[in-house]
C-alpha cells in the first residue's frame, strides 16, 4: 500500500543465506542493516507472509518490530462491516443530496432597503426556487423576470447557482435614470428652465436665440439640424452649455404647534422557520407599513461546522410610535423655517448659482411664513434626439 511496510529482524545460523535468496528472488525487500548477527530489514506489508515461510525453509527466525502507513490504518476496519456500510451510505447521501438546493442567498441589497429579503425569497419560491427543491427544476432567467415584474424596486437581478446553492444579486432602484443619448445619434439641445439666455458655449449645432434673448421650458435653443452649404440639410450631435438666468419666488410657513412621532416603548419580536418554502411560526397580524409602526427584519441561515443547513430563521423587528403635539417656541420655529429654505436649496438649487436672494417673514398668531426671492444662474441644457425618417 501506499507508504505501507513492514520492519522485521532475521537471525540464525543460515541468516546470511536467507538474506541473499530474499535479495535475489525478488522479494521487495530494502534498507537492509546487519548488527551482531542480527539482520533489520523492510519490505512491503503484502510481500512479509511469502517471507516468514521461506525464513522456516532456513532455519531462521523473524520477528516483526515496526508496522507503519496507511493499509495497517484501514486494516483495523476490514472486519467491522457496519462502520463501511456507514461509509457508503454517507457518501451516498452526500451525492443525493448534492442534487438539491438547500441554500438561498440574497445579496447587494443595502441595510436600508425598503424591500427586505424576506420579501425577495417569496417570490423567488413562487418561481419554484427554494430549498429542498431540485438543481434543475427550475428556471433561473424565468425567475429574474418574475422577480423584477413582481418587485417594482428592484432594478437588476441575477441568479445564479453554485453547488446546492442559490446566489441572488439584487440591485435596487435609486431613482429615475437619466437618459444618455450616445454621441452618434443627432440630437437637439433644449432648456428645462425659463429665463434669460445669458451665456452660451456652443460645441456642435447652430445657436438659435442671441444672448440676453428670453427662452421658455422646452424651447430648442442648439440645433442639431444644420445646413451644409450645398442647400442641404445634415444631422449632428449637437452639444452646448446653456446659463440662463431665472426669477423665482417660493414660500414657506412653519407652525408653532406640529405632530411628531415618538417611541412609545412598546415593541415586538417575531421569529419564524423557513423551511422547504412553507413557514412555521406564524406572522403578527401586524400592518409593517402603518405610520405608526417602524419594520425591520432579517433572514439568518443556521450553520453547523461552516455548512448552512437546509432552513432559514426569519426575525421580524416592530417599534411601535405615538403622535405627539410639540409646540416650539418662536426661536425654534424660526431655525425649522429657516431649515426649511435649506432644504430646499439643496434639492432644487444645489446646481445654481444664487446672485440675489431676498427673504420676507410673516408671523400670526399660528407660525411663521417666509416669501423668498431667488435671482439665480444655471446650466439648463438638455439633449432631445432628433428622430429622422427615412
Amino acid at each position: 500500500m501506499f507508504s505501507s511496510y513492514v520492519e522485521f529482524t532475521a537471525f540464525g545460523a543460515y541468516c546470511n543465506e536467507f538474506i541473499d535468496e530474499l535479495v535475489n528472488s525478488g522479494f521487495g525487500v530494502s534498507e537492509i542493516t546487519s548488527s551482531n548477527g542480527i539482520f533489520v530489514v523492510r519490505t512491503a506489508p503484502r510481500n512479509y507472509p511469502a517471507i516468514a515461510r521461506k525464513a522456516k525453509k532456513f532455519r531462521v527466525k523473524t520477528r516483526v518490530i515496526k508496522r507503519s502507513g496507511i493499509y495497517f490504518r484501514l486494516r483495523r476496519y476490514f472486519g467491522r462491516v457496519g462502520i463501511l456500510l456507514g461509509a457508503f451510505a454517507f457518501f451516498g447521501v452526500i451525492v443525493l443530496l448534492s442534487n438539491f438546493i438547500w441554500d438561498v442567498r440574497v445579496v447587494g441589497l443595502p441595510q436600508d432597503s425598503q424591500i427586505g429579503q424576506h420579501r425577495i425569497l417569496e417570490q423567488l419560491s413562487d418561481s419554484g426556487i427554494r430549498p429542498g427543491v431540485g438543481i434543475r427544476s427550475f428556471n433561473a432567467n424565468q425567475a429574474e423576470l418574475e422577480l423584477m415584474l413582481a418587485i417594482e424596486d428592484v432594478a437588476w437581478v441575477s441568479i445564479e447557482r453554485k453547488g446546492s446553492r442559490i446566489i441572488v444579486k439584487v440591485s435596487e432602484r435609486a431613482g429615475e435614470d437619466t437618459l444618455t443619448i450616445p454621441s452618434s445619434v443627432p440630437c437637439n439641445v433644449m432648456v428645462q428652465r425659463s429665463g434669460q439666455l445669458v451665456k452660451a458655449e456652443v460645441y456642435r449645432g447652430e445657436l438659435l436665440y442671441e444672448i440676453g434673448s428670453g427662452v421658455n421650458e422646452g424651447d430648442v435653443v442648439v440645433s442639431g439640424v444644420i445646413s451644409n452649404g450645398a442647400g442641404g440639410l445634415s444631422h449632428v450631435h449637437a452639444d452646448a452649455v446653456l446659463i440662463v438666468e431665472s426669477v423665482e419666488a417660493v414660500d414657506f410657513y412653519q407652525p408653532y404647534t406640529s405632530l411628531h412621532r415618538a417611541k412609545n416603548g412598546h415593541s415586538l419580536s417575531n421569529n419564524s422557520i423557513i423551511f422547504l418554502g412553507l413557514r412555521f411560526g406564524g406572522e403578527l397580524e401586524i400592518n409593517r407599513y402603518a405610520d405608526h409602526v417602524e419594520y425591520s427584519e432579517s433572514v439568518i441561515v443556521p450553520r453547523f461546522s461552516g455548512f448552512p443547513l437546509p432552513f432559514r430563521r426569519l426575525k421580524q423587528d416592530y417599534v411601535f410610535y405615538d403622535r405627539v403635539e410639540v409646540t416650539d417656541l418662536p426661536t425654534e420655529a424660526l431655525d425649522k423655517l429657516n431649515r426649511q429654505i435649506e432644504v430646499y436649496e439643496l434639492n432644487f438649487l444645489k446646481d445654481a448659482q444664487i446672485i440675489e436672494k431676498q427673504a420676507e417673514y410673516f408671523p400670526d398668531d399660528n407660525g411663521i411664513g417666509v416669501l423668498v426671492r431667488y435671482v439665480f444662474q444655471e446650466d439648463v441644457a438638455v439633449k432631445s434626439e432628433i428622430f429622422i425618417r427615412n
